[in-house]
Parts: structure tokens; sequence; C-alpha cells
């Protein structure tokens, strides 16, 4: 909580290993606690092992993975397609207000479909697309005016 950040990256395979197991094997089901002794165990000369609210947080995300039926294998930080945010750097050039930029995105790669492969997600009325387009580029338009002004 208080300490570094670990880096779950070099981690997540063995913890989706583990959990995937205890899918397959309902016996074979581990906690949070039993994962961070098994990782100890097998990497005993390691020091940057994450905790267990980390694997805690892993297994959570695969939790919810699994149940909105993603690859377990799918990268933590979704982030836009780069495409996307290419489309959103040039509506910002062009100094496009909040509904000509979501006009502007949507005549670029559809109202839908676009949206939704930008957030790397299934066809589902949980994601919203529109609402997550403009978060981004008034993150992105904020960025460029304090670049300018500073």
């Amino acid at each position: 909580l208080y300490g570094e950040k670990i880096d779950m990256e070099p981690w997540r395979a063995t913890i989706r290993e583990i959990f995937e197991r205890g899918i397959r094997d309902k016996g074979a089901k581990q906690s949070a606690s039993l994962i961070l002794e098994s990782l100890e165990k097998r990497y005993p000369f390691r020091m940057d092992i994450p905790g267990e609210a980390d694997i805690n947080t892993e297994i959570q995300r695969l939790f919810r993975l699994q149940k909105e039926g993603r690859p377990l294998d799918t990268p933590a930080g979704r982030g836009l397609d780069k495409r996307y945010v290419a489309t959103l750097r040039e509506a910002i050039d062009q100094n496009l207000t909040k509904d000509e930029t979501l006009d502007y995105f949507r005549s670029k790669w559809g109202a839908t479909e676009a949206a939704l492969t930008a957030l790397g997600g299934p066809k589902s009325s949980k994601f919203l697309q529109d609402k997550t387009t403009i978060n981004k580029w008034a993150q992105m338009r904020r960025a460029r005016q304090s670049a300018d002004h500073g």
C-alpha cells in the first residue's frame, strides 16, 4: 500500500496459470495468500515477488475477464489503440469541440465498432464508447494546453 508499486507484468503469466488450474479443477483453487506462497517456493531468491494485495488485484482482473468472456491473456492496460489516439490528436490539432470530435471520430471509424475495438472489449452496452472517447480527448487536450503554456 505504501511501498513502491510492483511491476506485475513478469508475474501475470504465472498467476494466470495458477488461476486457470483452479478453473479446471475446483480443488486446485488458491487464494491470493496461497498463490503468494507458491510464487515464493518457485522463486526463492526473487526479491520482486508481488504482495498478497497485488496478487488479489490480478485475480480480480482475471475473474472480470473470464466473466466478460475475454481471453485471460488480455493485457492489463487497455488504453485506446494508437490509431484512435492519432485521430483524437488530429481533432485537437483542428481545435474541434467535444461534439465535433465525436462526429469526426465516428466519421473516421464508425460509431460503434471502432470504439469497441479501441477499448478492446466485447460488444456490450457496458462500454460507454462516447464517454471514453471524450475523456481521452479531454485528457490529451489538457496535456497539450499545459505544454503550450508551460
